[in-house]
């Protein structure tokens, strides 16, 4: 199911895919990849997967296994040529050891913040479960029950505009990159909202 708060991505070639997977006949689908670019693909596609409300497929190019997100898939041709599924795939393993390894090179921006118990209580609510690990490894509160901690972001904009929501309830301590970013987002926030 969809994560609260956000729309379920629109995936109308999703049918099609799932009745091949069925079938077992192959695709030819074209897809919009991470960089906007259109791309096509000759594929036996082997398994969908549903990650809290987004779908991808999981499919096989040329004997190498490969995920694509179905929302970025803009057509799909169904073959006549039909293939046989690998007797040794098991689509669940193939997950979670992909999903390991997506994570594990996933570029991380380490960002140390000073953050006041009030921005610490609502962190799971912006960052989701994932920061209940940075709680649990930050610093002891100090006298105005203030703590220091290390999230991580994509890249630098990733974190000054989402850090930016906190307002004065967090300092950012490093890297001073994003110290810079979050001033330059707070006075473009009172330049556009200043009275003239």
């Amino acid at each position: 199911m969809p994560n609260w708060f956000r729309r379920a991505e629109e995936t109308p070639q999703l049918p099609v895919i799932a009745e091949s997977i069925r079938d077992r006949r192959r695709i030819d689908l074209t897809y919009t990849s991470p960089s906007r670019s259109k791309a096509h693909a000759h594929l036996a596609p082997l398994g969908i997967v549903n990650k809290a409300g987004v779908w991808y497929l999981v499919a096989d190019a040329s004997g190498r296994t490969r995920v694509f997100r179905v929302a970025r898939v803009r057509s799909v041709r169904v073959c006549e040529d039909t293939f046989t599924r690998p007797a040794d795939f098991d689509l669940a393993a193939f997950w979670e050891a992909w999903s390991a390894d997506f994570e594990a090179t996933r570029p991380r921006l380490r960002v140390v913040v000073r953050a006041s118990p009030e921005a610490v209580d609502v962190m799971p609510e912006v960052f989701g479960d994932a920061v209940h690990e940075a709680i649990g490894n930050a610093s002891a509160p100090d006298e105005q029950g203030w703590r220091e901690l290390v999230l991580t972001f994509e890249h630098e904009a990733a974190a000054a505009h989402r850090l930016a929501g906190f307002g004065g309830s967090i300092e950012v301590r490093a890297p001073s990159s994003v110290r810079a970013r979050l001033v330059e987002t707070a006075t473009a926030t009172l330049t556009r909202y200043s009275v003239h």
